[in-house]
């Protein structure tokens, strides 16, 4: 859940904060790179494994991710795992 999220960010080379959100298991996560969130997602779509998350620029907000977190943490913790790689390569 979002505890793994949080450990999660705090682990990533890229700085990210997040508000915790109050109702719903979608975090917006900033991350602070130069890279557009699109770009982002599409890099992301395109990796293997693939991980599906929202581009904050499709809200008007770049350089914000939209995640779930509602997820079994098994789950949740691959699908991290498949970001970190594409952001490591950033």
């Amino acid at each position: 859940g979002y505890g793994t999220l949080q450990q999660w960010m705090s682990e990533q080379s890229i700085k990210m904060t997040c508000v915790p959100p109050e109702a719903a298991a979608i975090a917006w996560i900033k991350y602070e790179h130069d890279i557009n969130s699109t770009d982002l997602a599409m890099r992301l779509i395109h990796a293997d494994p693939s991980v599906l998350i929202v581009p904050g620029d499709h809200f008007g907000i770049d350089s914000y991710l939209r995640i779930s977190f509602g997820l079994n943490d098994d789950y949740l913790s691959c699908g991290l795992q498949a970001i970190s790689n594409v952001l490591k390569k950033l």
